[in-house]
Parts: structure tokens; sequence; C-alpha cells
């Protein structure tokens, strides 16, 4: 069950909120109306943080209904069948994946990105604002670039088949393994190694994070 809501997409949906609600921010804190830099605070971004928690994780309470665990006893490993409900694994497939995973959040923080660029030119920023704006440019960027590669080929893995396998993977089969890793490979390296970088931001990279993120990254 762990799995099943680690895979779900509020867990993506969620952090690429939050990223977009940081932009907000900071363009809100940025801005010449005094009306407008009162909303950047604390206290309104934890509720919005909180509201983005709830309604994601209800948009999402359907793919874990529809989901069914299945544990295949050759290879050893658990696959989650998204086939309860072919209307939901349509409008996930060709709908959710592509427009909340991909085309709005990039559409929407790429707007941030050009009124902080040109409130930046407009009023001119201490040293640590200027660190914080080239901060959250350097996230959206990198957020944009990992949307335009990992959705098409998770798009292409989901609309292949409906049943996807994570959590433990066992496939001792040289002849079943090699099909896997030319199928699924893009899909596990882009998810595994590019997104937690920008994703978490937010981390010490001198942390004990940081050895967290290698170790797994190693294990891949």
């Amino acid at each position: 069950e762990t799995c099943l809501i680690v895979e779900s997409t509020a867990t993506f949906l969620i952090s690429l909120t939050c990223i977009c609600l940081a932009s907000t921010d900071r363009f809100l804190a940025s801005c010449r109306q005094e009306k407008y830099r009162k909303l950047s605070r604390l206290s309104l971004a934890i509720q919005a943080v909180i509201l983005a928690n709830i309604f994601w994780f209800g948009h999402s309470i359907p793919y874990l209904v529809y989901t069914e665990l299945i544990r295949n006893t050759s290879t050893g490993s658990l696959s989650g069948m998204l086939g309860g409900n072919l209307a939901y694994a349509k409008h996930l497939i060709y709908f959710a994946l592509p427009v909340y995973d991909g085309l709005l959040p990039s559409v929407y923080r790429n707007i941030n990105k050009l009124q902080l660029i040109r409130q930046r030119q407009v009023v001119q920023n201490t040293v640590f604002t200027v660190a914080i704006d080239k901060s959250i440019l350097y996230s959206i960027c990198m957020s944009t670039f990992c949307i335009i590669v990992s959705v098409p080929i998770l798009m292409a893995r989901f609309d292949d088949s409906p049943s996807f396998s994570f959590c433990s993977l066992s496939i001792p089969d040289r002849a079943l393994r090699r099909p896997y890793t030319v199928k699924y490979g893009p899909y596990t390296t882009v998810n595994r190694r590019i997104w937690p970088y920008y994703m978490a931001p937010y981390y010490d990279r001198k942390s004990p994070c940081r050895n967290t993120v290698k170790y797994d990254q190693k294990r891949t």
C-alpha cells in the first residue's frame, strides 16, 4: 500500500504545485504595489500548501481505488494493475499526465519566470534577493526540462499497458530483463536521477540528505 501511494500522481503534483507557489510568492514579494507584497507571508504560504495537499490527494483517490496490487510469482515483482476503470485510465494517460504534469505547470512557471525577470529590471534588488531569484529561475528551467523529457516517456509507458511494476523488481531471466530495460529504462533513469535535484532544492546539499540521494542513485 505504501508503494501504491508513492507511485500515485499526487506525489508529483504536490511537488510541482509547491514550486509553482514558490515562484508566485517570489513574484508577489518583488511587486511594487504594497497590496501584493502583503500577500507574500508565511501564514498564507502554509495555508496554500495544505490546500494543495488536500486537493491533489483527493484527486488521486480514484487512482488508489482502481489500482490493484498483484505479485508475480515467477519474477517476484509487485505490480499495480490500473484496469478497474477504463475511462479513468484514459483520463490519466491522455489528460492528467500531459496537462497536470506537463503543460499546465510548464506554462504557469514560465509566465512567472518572465514576470520575475521583468520585476528585477524594474526594482533594484539586494544581493540576497537576486540570489533567491536566480535559484528559483534555475529550478523553473530544470523542472521544465524534466517535464519535457519524462512526461512523453511516462505516457508511452502507461499507454502500452495499464499495468506497471514498482517497489520490488526482480527479473532473473536475462531474456526478459533486456526488453524491460529497453522499454522502461529511459523513464526510470529520468525519474530517479533528474527529478530529485530540482524537486528538493531547499535541502542542504551538505546534509545527510545529499548522501542519501547519491546512495539511492547508485542503487539505480
